[in-house]
């Protein structure tokens, strides 16, 4: 930055030779500070600077010096400038010029090094102050954490009778920090699975209340997949810790991509790429393209962690002794005042014991309340699946005159082979699994194809007798030898 300040002394003095620069301070630190917080956009032409409160503001290029200036503080003596130009009768349009060409080496100093049309957004939590790094490509706009307010002590009585009520309170509210930390979020998914008025409405109000979560759709996580425009600004991910989706009816594998990071694109402003930390489902009722009857694909068992709650938060005599109104606050007072102190605690231990704390719990917190103990995995059940495939197949060949016989079977002294398995697998799905769970064991054809088949291999050309060379699966004895099968 001593180049601008260099430049700036150099551009006067040859209009005022007579200058005194001590007069005229050109404050360096200040044109490190602009520096360090702007960045210029091409594409919509304006300024984008952080300011001391953590705000990301846009200027136009007419007004960007004079908006830098009012937040960050003056970078020359303006006033001793026009003093000096009076004395030796410089005209008004020369000393504007003048001064236009010194604002002109910060603003062109930010146009050529700090251009970037894409952003990426953090909050630092280990920060003091807002800063913005620039990346090869992009800006990378860092906030610094501000704590959620606490408006008032939270009352004892309701706190005690919210944690019988959820008595995973402080657990939970240690997975949302531990995700918040973590350096690897796989495993941050959480489905609440709540009977109806258990309160679900009521903590997604305390958490949104605290400004900690955003809510979508999955609709709209899809839409932001696919790069579409949505009605999501940076503000809203700024001090979030959780997704929620509540009501969730389905899941799609794309969803896995809901990691650590989300790109947006809102209307009219800047896309972005956006940290995410925990994400919460919501649902009353069961999801079967999530949990099905043949179990659960191991994409999701791997990060999805379970709380099933019951009760009626409205029956509950303090609830109906202090009102909604009293209990809400309470238990937001008692929720913004537990993170608040347990992110001092993780700033206290430094950044990267910090990270390793919150893996190390989130491990932990799987053990405890992951998918995986509760449902099985559908690798698991491919085995099953393909027993079941081969008892009808088995049972079919039987029966010469069946339309799986004349279609997919073929038989020798080695055993049986299936002709188009994926159709026949396909047709086997639509007949024993509910509309949900079809998409999702579909998907398993080609794995159904390979358990069944004698070398693992799937299809493949075999020479059968009388048959001649076809494409087709050798099905494994061992797979229909003894048993009955269920669905035939």
């Amino acid at each position: 930055m001593n180049d601008i300040k260099a430049r700036i002394e150099r551009d006067i003095k040859k209009d005022i030779p007579d200058v005194s620069l001590d007069k005229l301070r050109v404050n360096e630190e200040v044109i490190n500070k602009i520096v360090s917080r702007t960045f210029w956009d091409s594409q919509k032409n304006k300024f984008f600077s952080m300011t001391n409160k953590n705000v990301l503001n846009a200027y136009t290029e007419r007004s960007a010096f004079k908006h830098l200036c009012e937040t960050n503080g003056s970078i020359f003596n303006s006033d001793y400038i026009r003093e000096e130009a009076d004395k030796i009768q410089l005209s008004k349009g020369e000393t504007k010029e003048l001064l236009n060409r010194c604002k002109a080496h910060l603003l062109d100093y930010i146009v050529v090094y700090s251009q970037r049309s894409s952003i990426e957004m953090r909050v630092d939590m280990f920060a003091d102050c807002p800063r913005i790094e620039m990346q090869a490509e992009t800006a990378m706009v860092v906030f610094s954490h501000v704590s959620y307010p606490v408006k008032r002590r939270p009352n004892e009585e309701i706190i005690a009778d919210y944690k019988k009520h959820f008595p995973l309170l402080d657990e939970f509210l240690g997975f949302l920090i531990a995700s918040r930390f973590a350096r690897d979020r796989k495993k941050s998914f959480l489905w609440f699975k709540c009977q109806s008025d258990w309160g679900k409405g009521f903590l997604m109000g305390v958490l949104g209340e605290l400004g900690l979560s955003v809510e979508l759709s999955v609709k709209e996580i899809e839409k932001m997949f696919e790069g579409a425009p949505v009605g999501r600004s940076m503000t809203d991910f700024k001090h979030s810790l959780a997704l929620v989706l509540d009501e969730f009816k389905t899941v799609k594998s794309e969803l896995k991509q809901l990691q650590s990071t989300i790109t947006l694109a809102p209307k009219n402003q800047l896309s972005f790429k956006a940290e995410i930390f925990a994400k919460l489902f919501f649902s009353a009722e069961s999801v079967d393209s999530l949990v099905g009857e043949s179990g659960v694909e191991d994409q999701f068992i791997n990060r999805f962690n379970l709380f099933e709650l019951k009760g009626d938060l409205t029956r509950r005599a303090v609830f109906i002794k202090h009102g909604s109104g009293a209990y809400f606050d309470s238990v937001l007072s008692y929720v913004a005042s537990t993170l608040n102190a347990s992110i001092e605690d993780k700033k206290k231990i430094g950044k990267a014991q910090a990270e390793k704390d919150s893996e190390n719990y989130l491990n932990d917190f799987m053990g405890r309340h992951g998918l995986g103990l509760s449902h099985t995995r559908l690798s698991d059940a491919m085995e099953d699946m393909a027993r079941e495939i081969a008892l009808l197949v088995f049972n079919e060949s039987k029966l010469s005159a069946s339309t799986i016989a004349q279609n997919h079977i073929l038989k020798d002294d080695n055993g049986i082979y299936i002709v188009r398995p994926a159709k026949l697998i396909e047709n086997w799905i639509d007949d024993n699994f509910s509309f949900s769970e079809k998409v999702t064991i579909s998907k398993k054809k080609s794995e159904i194809v390979a358990v069944l088949s004698v070398d693992g291999k799937g299809t493949k050309k075999i020479r059968i007798k009388h048959e001649g060379l076809k494409s087709c699966v050798h099905v494994r004895p061992d797979l229909y030898q003894g048993h009955t099968a269920k669905w035939v």
